[in-house]
Order: C-alpha cells, then sequence, then structure tokens
C-alpha cells in the first residue's frame, strides 16, 4: 500500500512537474508570424531579408544578416516569468544563412547569446549550410525577467545565421532532483 501510494504521489508531482517543464517562456519561438520576427525587436538586420515565412523547420525562421555593416546583426526579446535561482535552457535550431557560402567561416563561432547584454555562449558556423542544427544553452535567472539577446556575424566574420524554433524552460535537472527526493523518501 505505500509503495501504491508513493509511486501514485510520484507520478502526479512529475506530470505536474513535467507540464510546467514544458512551458515555453518565449513568445513566438518557431518565427511563424508575419513579419517572422512578430514578438521580437530586431537590431542591424536588414528588415527586407530578416522575415522568412517558409523554409524554416518548419513554417518561417529569421535571417540575421547584414550587408557590409560593422555591428552584429541581432533579434532580442524579454523574458518573464522567471524564478530567481532557477536555471534555464535556451533551445533552438540554427544553420548557415544564405549568404554564408561567402563567408569562408567554417567551424569559427558566428552565433552568440546574450542574457542582458553579455555573451553567455558562441556556436561555430556549421560545416554544412543547409542543415539546421540543434542548440543548447543554460542560465540562471537572476531576476524574474531577462533579455535573451542572439547575434550573428560575431568575431568580426560575416557569417550570417538563419534561427528557429527558440524556447526557454526550466532545465530538467531540476526534475531528476525531485524524482530522486520522492524515491529517497520512499525507502
Amino acid at each position: 500500500m505505500k509503495n501504491t501510494l508513493l509511486t501514485g504521489l510520484f507520478i502526479t508531482v512529475c506530470i505536474f512537474f513535467l507540464n510546467g517543464q514544458n512551458t515555453n517562456l518565449v513568445t513566438n519561438g518557431a518565427f511563424n508570424g508575419n513579419p517572422a520576427f512578430t514578438a521580437w525587436q530586431i537590431e542591424q538586420v536588414e528588415r527586407s531579408t530578416a522575415s522568412q515565412l517558409q523554409g524554416g523547420n518548419p513554417g518561417g525562421f529569421i535571417w540575421l544578416n547584414q550587408e557590409e555593416g560593422i555591428t552584429d546583426p541581432a533579434l532580442f526579446q524579454q523574458i518573464q516569468g522567471l524564478t530567481i535561482g532557477t536555471q534555464y535552457t535556451i533551445n533552438g535550431d540554427y544553420r548557415a544563412g544564405a549568404a554564408a557560402a561567402n563567408c569562408q567561416c567554417p567551424g569559427i563561432h558566428v552565433l552568440a547569446i546574450d542574457i542582458d547584454g553579455k555573451e553567455t555562449i558562441t556556436f561555430p558556423m556549421p560545416a554544412t549550410l543547409n542543415q539546421w542544427i540543434p542548440f543548447t544553452a543554460v542560465f540562471t535567472a537572476t531576476s524574474a525577467s531577462h533579455q535573451i539577446r542572439f547575434r550573428a556575424e560575431i568575431n568580426g566574420t560575416d557569417g550570417d545565421v538563419a534561427l528557429d524554433n527558440i524556447n526557454v524552460v526550466p532545465k530538467m535537472a531540476d526534475w531528476y532532483l525531485l524524482k530522486k527526493a520522492v524515491e529517497d523518501r520512499g525507502r
């Protein structure tokens, strides 16, 4: 009876917790608006090419490109509803942009994620130009709200990047810690 009760409680807690885990804090991370960057702010991006309504993974995507500019093209959004001290995972897909073949920068880091203006992680230009590649970054919330910013053509490159499927969710490791605590109580 004790094991059945604990198992039922564990399943209930996990379902409740996992439902919260699946809550994406990003608005329009799939870039399916018109323009595709609806709910996002763009900086130093060629507006005429930024919004791509098809060709994403699937649907629309955003293309971070700036011709002959010295400032990195960027896209950002203020994320609300964070819990201070909690780790969050930023996931998404990226690929080389349409003009990346001119870059001559395979392996060179061309994409950065900034949290509140501070560079957190960078990613290299994909070796294959037309393939979507998943990325992941983790940060700890120090406020209930943070600005998540993506910059392309970093490090003085002309490495333009396409982005799709951006989401921010609590890190899954928290789920594992809860599971372990419930299991330990049952022993």
